[in-house]
């Protein structure tokens, strides 16, 4: 920044310009940062040399949103007002009096206020008729946010108006700060601009001092928190400017506030400090790294990161060699194998990439992710540094063939026992038909009946969590086996899956019927997709609905919320029409059972709560 700065600098110390220059740069970049927490302090310490008994003083002005160019006249006016003497309230009243169009004529603002306190009564233009003349040579007025300006107003007006009463009469110093390429009116622009404009700044990027500053003064009364950017500083920095090489200070700052927000969630399921100290480098990558690529418009949806969740960095080079084109190939030649911080510590978790995509994840299961992340990666070391079978395979070209043959030995015995996870196994038969494939099997076996005995041992006992998806990364072409096993994966994944979600659902049911609904419970089922087949399944409308007024009251509240108030519900919920049809069926059924005694606010009730369904039932068909 310092160039820049000494471009400023420059600016300032030429008497009586008549002409502006420009700081101009991408949105998100840092501008409205630098010129509020750098610039401004930098030109406040600066000599007027046309007179050397004060300092320059800024008047910052954001023109978002004005539609006139007497809006100008008025921020800059208010502006002043706080610069000056603190006559704040007589300006609004002076406006309010005599209307916006006084504040179009500048004055030494000691002249206006002595006008505002007289309370003079004639017309505005005869009662602010100073003598203008120098009155803002110690004034810098800033204005940012040039292109944010309404399309009403004409930005040759702009320029116009700032010309005339600020440039040309005043002698102000006038820094405009803008992101061109938004502008509406380019041809305008270009063609104003250099009558006015003396030398356009480019803005190019944040600088590691502006990223400093953002998490010092966010986050500065949290001590550990700050403790450990201090001591991380080169590795985050240089991690930030690999992911973002085209920084943006409002990814960056939302990559601080969701990793905050992860920091302090993982300081209470971690007890032991360098475990912590560990994992929290690798939580942080994960954030930046899922932050950047949703940012750029490259995930829209949890799935399409599923190849990366519990994925092995070393498997990442074996598969769709062919399809280099895919989000997951580019998203690996992106990050693995780029920079030693990244090597060491790259690793996805769903929970995480789940909060940045959607705002909220399960705290429950994030904990289950790390605490499983923690223990693989202590199983996968011995002690000391010698590393075990399967990082030496992952890793084999750095070994001797002795060392590769018996840590091949020692992997295909624990397959064969059914030592690993089920769904560990599709990775490492990957793995041992890559070695196959290159003719590196250096132990006579058959392979599929290892993996065949020890996949049905460890499915058995496999409870699969709900992080874990039924899609791996897969060489482009499998043997036999390899499928059947993804296939008994996908079943028991899907079939636990459903189980939960039923779990959940009941549990959201009773919290309602109790009044006492966690947040946690309630964002489970707002998202839920096929609600209405699951409400079949558990036989709501007779366990539930019509036996608690609380529960009917709530879901017909509940799906006014969450199915009429989305105006594209089709696109979500149309596959649920034939369950909304069958859950009125039943609500109907069940209403003609009754007998002649039944609670008539209740009957109202259940009327409402079908109506509701129907006007559902309608909404996402349409």
């Amino acid at each position: 920044m310092k160039q820049l700065d000494d471009v400023v600098l420059s600016y300032l110390s030429l008497p009586k310009t008549n002409y502006a220059i420009q700081i101009n740069g991408p949105w998100g970049i840092g501008k409205t940062h630098y010129i509020t927490h750098t610039l401004i302090d930098i030109i406040e310490e600066v000599h007027n040399d046309n007179d050397h008994t004060s300092k320059f003083k800024v008047c910052y002005v954001s023109l978002n949103g004005f539609s006139t160019v007497e809006q100008i006249g008025e921020a800059v006016f208010f502006e002043l007002a706080n610069t000056k003497n603190k006559f704040v309230v007589q300006g609004i009243k002076m406006v309010g009096k005599y209307g916006s169009t006084m504040t179009s004529f500048v004055g030494p603002f000691k002249e206006i206020s002595d006008q505002i306190l007289k309370g003079i009564s004639e017309t505005a233009g005869d009662r602010v008729k100073i003598n203008a003349t120098n009155n803002l040579l110690n004034y810098v007025i800033i204005f940012d946010d040039l292109e944010r300006i309404s399309d009403v107003l004409s930005i040759k007006e702009v320029f116009g108006y700032i010309n005339s009463n600020y440039l040309e009469s005043q002698y102000a110093k006038v820094i405009f700060v803008s992101n061109d390429t938004e502008i509406h009116d380019k041809a305008t622009y270009n063609l104003t601009k250099e009558k006015i404009i003396g030398k356009t700044l480019t803005f190019k990027n944040v600088s590691s001092g502006i990223i400093e500053e953002i998490f010092t003064s966010v986050y500065e009364e949290q001590a550990d928190f700050m403790e450990f950017f201090v001591n991380n500083k080169r590795n985050i920095l240089e991690a930030v400017y690999f992911v973002l090489p085209k920084l943006n200070l409002r990814t960056i700052r939302f990559v601080f506030d969701t990793f905050n927000i992860f920091y302090n969630r993982t300081k209470n399921i971690i007890e032991d400090p360098t475990d912590f100290e560990r994992i929290i480098q690798t939580i942080f990558l994960n954030v930046l790294i899922v932050s950047a690529e949703y940012k750029e418009g490259n995930i829209l949806s949890v799935d399409q990161m599923t190849f990366a969740h519990d994925e092995n960095i070393y498997f990442s080079k074996m598969f769709n060699k062919n399809d280099e084109s895919s989000f997951e190939n580019q998203f690996i030649d992106r990050y693995y194998g780029k920079t030693n911080f990244i090597n060491e510590h790259l690793h996805f978790f769903e929970g995480i990439t789940q909060f940045v995509l959607e705002g909220f994840t399960d705290m429950e299961e994030y904990r289950k992710q790390i605490l499983n992340y923690l223990s693989k990666r202590k199983n996968s070391f011995s002690s000391g540094n010698d590393l075990q079978p399967i990082q030496i395979l992952h890793d084999f070209r750095s070994f001797s063939e002795a060392r590769v043959k018996e840590a091949q030995q020692n992997i295909l015995q624990k397959i064969e026992n059914g030592e690993f996870l089920a769904s560990e196994y599709l990775g490492v038969y990957s793995l041992f038909s890559y070695f196959e494939e290159i003719d590196l099997i250096l132990v006579e076996v058959d392979k599929d009946s290892v993996f065949e005995k020890g996949f049905e041992i460890a499915l058995e006992k496999w409870i699969p969590n709900n992080y874990e998806h039924p899609h791996w990364r897969e060489r482009e072409k499998e043997e036999n086996y390899y499928y059947e096993m993804k296939k008994a994966l996908i079943e028991k994944t899907s079939n636990f899956k459903a189980e939960k979600v039923k779990e959940d659902i009941t549990k959201w049911i009773k919290e309602v019927i109790e009044g006492d609904v966690n947040p946690e419970t309630y964002k489970k089922i707002e998202f839920e997709n096929n609600l209405f087949e699951i409400f079949i399944e558990l036989n709501v409308v007779e366990e539930y609905v019509f036996n608690s007024k609380v529960f009917v009251n709530y879901l017909t509240g509940f799906l006014h919320h969450k199915y009429l108030k989305i105006s594209n519900a089709k696109d979500f919920h149309s596959q649920e029409i034939p369950y909304i049809e069958k859950f009125i069926e039943q609500i109907e059924h069940f209403s003609q059972m009754g007998d002649g005694d039944i609670d008539k606010i209740f009957i109202f009730n259940i009327s409402e709560l079908t109506e509701q369904v129907k006007k559902v039932k309608e909404h996402v068909s349409s």
